[in-house]
């Protein structure tokens, strides 16, 4: 009888610009509390790139499978770190290749796009009727993780804006894949 392989490990990282919506959103999260799951929050970044590309390299070191980027105005609900490393888990076993994976993006452009997710954005769910976990073209900058030993990296000149899309972007050109995963979080 095999072991099931272990559930891969997760770092979270977030750039902060306003220290009360981070304490009042981000920290609270029970995942994060009292040694829980690690994470970082960089302060007065020029860029998302300045602080996620430090934080990979960070966590290629510490030996972390993915490193999990979120803006500071997400909440994690309880169980969440569970929930998402299983869904890693099973996007990984359907797709070897996963290298970028989010909780909310779009496959395809145009009139032949679909949205995949489950979040609550602003007050708004969006359950979208995909099956997840689904492969996307784009991910919502909102959540997106990145496997550690992928070599990708966010690109400065993306600025605060679209470098989760950029990221499954160079995926896609490494021959690697993104996906949408079921993790409900809020932002």
């Amino acid at each position: 009888m095999s072991r099931p392989l272990p559930l891969p490990s997760i770092a979270v990282v977030t750039s902060v610009s306003r220290l009360d919506v981070l304490q009042q959103r981000l920290a609270q999260s029970a995942c994060l509390q009292r040694g829980g799951l690690p994470w970082t929050a960089y302060f007065n970044s020029t860029s998302a790139a300045a602080a996620f590309n430090s934080a990979m390299d960070a966590q290629a070191k510490q030996g972390t499978d993915w490193l999990v980027w979120v803006h500071q105005d997400v909440h994690f609900p309880p169980g969440w770190e569970a929930q998402f490393r299983q869904a890693l888990n099973d996007a990984c076993a359907q797709w070897p290749t996963l290298a970028v994976a989010g909780v909310y993006g779009v496959r395809g452009v145009g009139a032949h796009s679909v949205r995949a997710g489950h979040v609550l954005d602003r007050g708004q769910l969006l359950q979208e009727p995909e099956a997840l976990p689904c492969l996307v073209d784009s991910l919502d900058e909102l959540l997106v993780a990145v496997r550690v030993d992928s070599g990708l990296r966010m690109d400065p000149a993306m600025g605060f804006d679209f470098y989760a899309t950029d990221l499954v972007l160079q995926a896609q050109e490494a021959g690697m894949c993104a996906a949408a995963l079921d993790a409900f979080c809020e932002h």
